[in-house]
Parts: C-alpha cells; sequence; structure tokens
C-alpha cells in the first residue's frame, strides 16, 4: 500500500534520487512507503483537509524511529531520511516548509535520547548544522522559528562550530532589534547558557 496525494507535490523532490534508495533494505517491507510518504508530505497545494498529510508523517515517524511522544529509537531509515527533508525544506513551491524542519528537530531528539542507537546519524546530524544556520534567512517566519530550535538540538562538535552557530544567532538578533526574535534569543540564550560563548 502506498500514500496517495491526489495533488501536485515537489519536483526538486523527484530528482533528488528518492527512488534509489533500497528503502526495504534499510527497514524492512513496511519501508517501501517512505517515498510516496515524503510526497505526500510535500505538497505544493493546499487542499484543505491535513489527514494524508498527517497519516504519511506518523507513518514516517514510526518508520523512521523518532516519533518524540512514543520515545521511539532511530532506526536505519531515520539518517536517509535527513537529505530529503532538506531538498523540500528548500524548495519554496512546499506548504507548511515549518512542519518538515520540525521533523528534523525530532530526529535529533531521538539522537540525543539514544545516541549510541545509530551511530551514523550523528554525522548526519553533525553535516546539518549550515543547512539549518542558512535557514536563519528564510523568509517565512515559520521556518526560521523551527531552524532556532533546531540548531539548539544539533550535536555541535568543536568550538569553531558552536561559535559559529552563536554568532550566527547574535547576528540574527542584532539585525532584528529592537524587535529581535523571540525563538532566536531562547536560542542564543540556551546554547550560551550550554556552552559558555558568546560575544
Amino acid at each position: 500500500m502506498t500514500f496517495f496525494f491526489p495533488g501536485e507535490t515537489s519536483r526538486l523532490l523527484d530528482r533528488s534520487g528518492l527512488d534509489d534508495v533500497d528503502w526495504v533494505a534499510l527497514g524492512g517491507p513496511d519501508a517501501d512507503r517512505v517515498p510516496s510518504a515524503l510526497r505526500t508530505v510535500a505538497p505544493t497545494e493546499d487542499l484543505g483537509d491535513p489527514y494524508l498529510w498527517d497519516q504519511a508523517h506518523i507513518y514516517l515517524e514510526k518508520v523512521g524511529g523518532y516519533a518524540y511522544e512514543e520515545q521511539l529509537v532511530p532506526t536505519p531509515v531515520t539518517e536517509h531520511l535527513i537529505p530529503f527533508f532538506e531538498v523540500v525544506v528548500l524548495d519554496p513551491e512546499v506548504y507548511d516548509r515549518d512542519a518538515l524542519v520540525e521533523c528534523l528537530r525530532e530526529i535529533a531528539l531521538s539522537h540525543r535520547r539514544a545516541p549510541h542507537a545509530q551511530p551514523g546519524l550523528g554525522l548526519a546530524l553533525e553535516d546539518l548544522v549550515p543547512f539549518a544556520v542558512g535557514l536563519f534567512a528564510d523568509p517565512d517566519r515559520r521556518v526560521r522559528q523551527e531552524a532556532f530550535q533546531l540548531v539548539t538540538e544539533l550535536p555541535l562538535k568543536g568550538r569553531a562550530t558552536i561559535d559559529t552557530v552563536v554568532g550566527a544567532l547574535e547576528d540574527r538578533v542584532a539585525a532584528d532589534e529592537p524587535e529581535a526574535d523571540p525563538g532566536a534569543v531562547e536560542a542564543l540564550t540556551e546554547l550560551r547558557r550550554r556552552h559558555g560563548t558568546g560575544r
């Protein structure tokens, strides 16, 4: 059974190599629905009824082992979902891109909960840092809000990486004064507290 979204979905996703991944080898027979589920959560038109989107989202959470409320553990599928979430977040035609950034944050949280479950996932999340920082300048305020939260959950390895992220948040806050984005302020405060850094 596949998910069927009766509308247009991200064309960037169609060109991303999504169908070239052997999802069944990674996650078992049920993982064959990953491509159709990813397309369903990347619509380029608003059909009004969120049911299909929600069902595909729940499926991806479970097959990827990152449903936070269920305290799931990452699976071999999880790491391979990340680049496709990146593709659709960067597609300006996709609706509700902020919800897909939230998916990345949930994946990061699942790794923090079980850091040894999938060793390769930690490296994939480290590589996600520049992507997340780039979203600080996204034109969609909701995407920016999720990006600020995302960087507080990503593994920041090395002082140079920490300083880069903190510096980017400081620049974002300074650029928005006197009405600095609360999400940026909260993320900056948390990272300063955790890593003891900042200007």
